[in-house]
């Protein structure tokens, strides 16, 4: 069950990695792919669950809305940088 359930994530194009977390799993983004880490201590049935919950996120639009926050977070912060000018007349963005 879960091969089959990876295998379809995988041919998603999201990344499917087993680890030790203090929580069954997560998403996110690692070299600019999609990816989900899962608790690699988990039962069968917990990981089914969580591979299903976690692909939920990405399928509802909720990697591509991580990925505008932090390109957005990253240009503000860019922004602010580029104000700043230091003591010997350098402005470092």
């Amino acid at each position: 069950m879960i091969k089959k359930i990876t295998r379809h994530i995988k041919d998603m194009g999201i990344e499917v990695r087993y680890v030790a977390l203090d929580s069954n799993g997560f998403f996110g983004c690692f070299n600019s792919k999609p990816i989900i880490m899962i608790n690699a201590q988990l039962d069968v049935i917990t990981t089914a669950v969580t591979l299903l919950h976690e692909v939920a996120h990405f399928l509802n639009g909720d990697y591509d809305k991580a990925i505008e926050f932090l390109r957005e977070k990253g240009l503000a912060a860019a922004s602010k940088k580029a104000g700043r000018i230091a003591a010997d007349g350098v402005v470092y963005a």
